[in-house]
């Protein structure tokens, strides 16, 4: 157990590198024995995916995930889904230089936003 009176000193560089070699072997150790779970996730999305498409999964999986974050409580936390990133352009917002940490509202940092919204901007700008 460390208490406050314990001498610490700052890891060397090189026990540092043992810390992070130590902590990508495990990393990936994880990873690995994962793998199974992962195909065979991906291999039942996959499946559905092609039964229903890939758009119809992320838009169900919106809608039940609000659903359950409404009953408990935490409504709006979801991901949602928007359009697809072939029909995005970049925010014209964006450009005109935020503060720093400052996000835009039009497109919430994503830095892309549809052809009407980015329309839009150009019309408020005027």
């Amino acid at each position: 157990m460390i208490s406050d009176d314990d001498d610490r000193r700052p890891l060397t560089e090189g026990e540092l590198e043992q810390f992070r070699q130590a902590e990508h072997k495990a990393a990936d150790e994880f990873m690995r024995r994962r793998q199974p779970q992962t195909d065979a996730e991906e291999r039942a999305v996959r499946e559905l995916g092609e039964a229903i498409g890939y758009g119809r999964i992320m838009q169900a999986a919106e809608k039940l995930w609000r659903k359950s974050n409404e009953a408990q409580g935490t409504a709006g936390s979801e991901l949602a889904v928007g359009p697809c990133a072939a029909a995005l352009v970049p925010c014209p917002h964006c450009d005109v230089g935020l503060d720093e940490g400052e996000s835009c509202a039009w497109c919430c940092g994503a830095g892309r936003v549809t052809r009407r919204v980015a329309k839009a901007i150009r019309d408020v700008g005027r």
